[in-house]
């Protein structure tokens, strides 16, 4: 990955990630306020800013390296059929996300505060903001949702990129065998509507 690789990490730096430079340049910077972002951000204790938005940079897998800290990695799922929420154990930190099918190359790295400088340089500025109905109201809040369908029209982009120059099968988050690196836990349905945020 060479020295341009931007490294994120969890809040207690035990587990690091890195996008490369050619994925940064592809990548998409975007806020979530979904309802499923913010309950698992609730159920792992962690603070979102500002109105409950989970910054993410969209990337494929391809352009990933776990660092260190793959030990501190499980995959929440808020159900059974869920998005695949990747977090660091040992502090609580959403690190990611990615599809329940294996073989979808997709991958959408989480923003944490104090990183958005280093991001800024190698991703750009922010593209959008989805979701907007779900984000808390009050002063400042987000008003509606901007470039959703290019958001969209990016992810599919990149995994049709990804499918087409066979880049899909180096994926930093499968292990020899194909399954997952990291263990799964899927949240029952009781904790998963304790942390669930009321409606705005």
């Amino acid at each position: 990955m060479g020295g341009d690789a931007l490294e994120l990490g969890c809040k207690c730096g035990q587990v690091r990630i890195a996008l490369d430079a050619a994925g940064a340049r592809a990548a998409t910077r975007l806020r979530c306020y979904c309802k499923d972002c913010q309950a698992a951000a609730r159920h792992l204790g962690y603070d979102l800013p500002g109105h409950a938005g989970t910054e993410l940079i969209q990337t494929t897998p391809d352009h990933l390296r776990i660092v260190q800290g793959q030990e501190n990695l499980e995959i929440l799922r808020l159900s059974p059929k869920g998005l695949c929420r990747w977090y660091a154990t040992c502090c609580g930190t959403p690190m990611m996300n990615s599809l329940p099918k294996r073989g979808l190359p997709f991958a959408g790295l989480v923003v944490h505060e104090g990183e958005q400088d280093a991001v800024q340089r190698s991703v750009g500025k922010l593209r959008g903001h989805a979701f907007t109905k779900y984000a808390p109201k009050g002063r400042g809040a987000p008003a509606r949702d901007v470039n959703y369908n290019g958001i969209g029209l990016g992810i599919i982009r990149r995994m049709l990129g990804a499918f087409l120059s066979g880049r899909f099968r180096r994926n930093a988050l499968l292990g020899a065998d194909g399954g997952w690196i990291a263990p799964v836990r899927v949240l029952s349905l009781e904790k998963r509507r304790a942390a669930t945020p009321p409606a705005p």
